[in-house]
């Protein structure tokens, strides 16, 4: 962790993301620089600084990118994952992304424990919302 958070602090969190954004068709770079953001953001305290510089926009076109690598569809949900507990990721489009891995991968047992990790973290956060809005009082009659 100490290693993670002295990274952090000179901004590599958000050159991976750069270099991510620059290379988006290497593969084995996306495998791995998704890795390192997941690191550096669980690790070292990089959910803001991640977020800021683009890191979910990266992971998703990362996951679309690569549809037929289980590396990347791990990595990328373990990104996502990792900055929803945070509260940097869009939550409806988290689920998607975890659904459609999952999709590409029927039979890929940790590609399914990976996106289901970020299920488990979207889900009830989202009906904790639809939940806070059926509890809401009306305010037009007429709805």
């Amino acid at each position: 962790p100490d290693n993670a958070s002295a990274f952090v602090g000179a901004g590599a969190a958000k050159e991976v993301v750069v270099v991510l954004e620059r290379h988006a068709s290497e593969r084995e770079l996306q495998r791995h620089g998704l890795y390192a953001v997941g690191c550096l953001v669980h690790y070292g305290g990089g959910a803001a600084q991640a977020a800021t510089a683009g890191a979910v926009a990266v992971t998703f076109r990362s996951l679309a990118s690569h549809k037929k690598s289980p590396s990347v569809q791990i990595n990328g949900c373990e990104v996502l994952r990792c900055l929803a507990e945070f509260g940097e990721a869009p939550l409806d489009e988290l689920a998607r992304a975890a659904q459609e891995a999952k999709q590409a991968f029927k039979h890929d047992a940790s590609v399914h424990r990976s996106a289901d990790l970020l299920l488990a973290l979207v889900v009830p956060r989202t009906a904790a919302a639809v939940g806070a809005l059926m509890d809401c009082k009306q305010r037009d009659e007429a709805v």
